[in-house]
């Protein structure tokens, strides 16, 4: 269990007790995600809930620590995640989204993601049609999808405490010449970063592959965000992939690999898939197609 794993290594530092505050750490020690404090000593575990959650807690609570690095059930609970967001996206496509508001598509995908088992969204949902494209983190507006936008969809679910991650970008009505240009440099990016994924390799060492990319078709000023991030309990974890982290990848990392180009007040194009990090490669576990879609 985590909680021996981490006794071990307070009786390697000769610590007698330790308290963790934290509500995502609280979380993968004890896998119940309403705890306010944590006390461990040699001898005793003590989680203490709001009186509400006693209950829920006696019956939930399950009898070198690095939260980055995923065991098995964490994997598949990540796993279960992503199929669930897989879901609630092909079917979202059935849908007419021209007319439709993104606030609209957001709703649509919030009644998706638990239709299909997921416990809530992972995040608050960016839709970005137009000309919001541009903005990486718009989240959704009241803005109506028209023929010929470029919509970006963003969004995870989450599943017994862990999250998802994905992004896609349509093209409704047609594919403009320069957008279709954009996205598949961006996705030729994304394709390069994934090849060089394994246990070991530096995080900004991929940041750069994919900004190398960008950079042979004069684009690699409009990447204007870190690639990628890990993924677990929290939507936004290490190992942190942009051009100044100092972290190192290792065997059991997931991770998101997520190139875009953004044109100030113009548009933007964005595409997201989640990587085990393993030995000597990186496994795809998002399995939609990363081609632009036309709708």
């Amino acid at each position: 269990m985590r909680l021996d794993k981490l006794k071990t290594i307070l009786e390697k530092r000769d610590t007698d007790y330790c308290i963790i505050f934290n509500r995502s750490n609280i979380t993968y020690f004890t896998d119940f995600n309403a705890g306010l404090a944590l006390s461990i000593s040699k001898d005793e575990t003590t989680l203490y809930v709001p009186r509400l959650e006693y209950d829920r807690a006696l019956e939930e609570l399950k009898g070198d620590i690095n939260i980055a690095i995923k065991d098995w059930d964490e994997i598949e609970r990540i796993m279960r995640a992503i199929k669930i967001s897989e879901k609630a996206f092909s079917e979202l496509l059935s849908y007419d989204l021209e007319n439709l508001s993104e606030r609209k598509i957001a709703a649509i995908i919030y009644k998706l993601i638990l239709d299909y088992g997921g416990d809530d969204v992972a995040f608050k949902p960016i839709i970005a049609s137009g000309s919001n494209t541009h903005k990486p983190h718009h989240e959704f507006s009241d803005r109506v999808v028209k023929r010929g936008d470029v919509l970006i969809i963003d969004f995870g679910t989450k599943y017994r405490n862990y999250c998802s991650d994905l992004t896609r970008t349509l093209c409704l009505g047609y594919i403009d010449g320069r957008v279709k240009d954009m996205y598949y440099a961006v996705l030729e990016a994304q394709k390069e970063a994934i090849k060089s994924v394994r246990h070991g390799i530096e995080a900004s060492r991929i940041d750069e592959i994919a900004r190398q990319v960008l950079r042979e078709y004069g684009l690699h000023d409009h990447f204007i965000h870190g690639l990628g991030h890990g993924v677990g309990i929290n939507i936004h974890e290490k190992p942190s992939i942009n051009p100044c982290s100092e972290d190192i990848l290792q065997e059991g990392n997931i991770i998101t690999i997520e190139p875009g180009i953004y044109i100030r007040d113009n548009l933007g194009v964005r595409v997201e898939d989640m990587v085990l990090v393993e030995k000597s490669l990186g496994k795809v576990l998002t399995s939609l197609p990363r081609d632009v879609l036309l709708l």
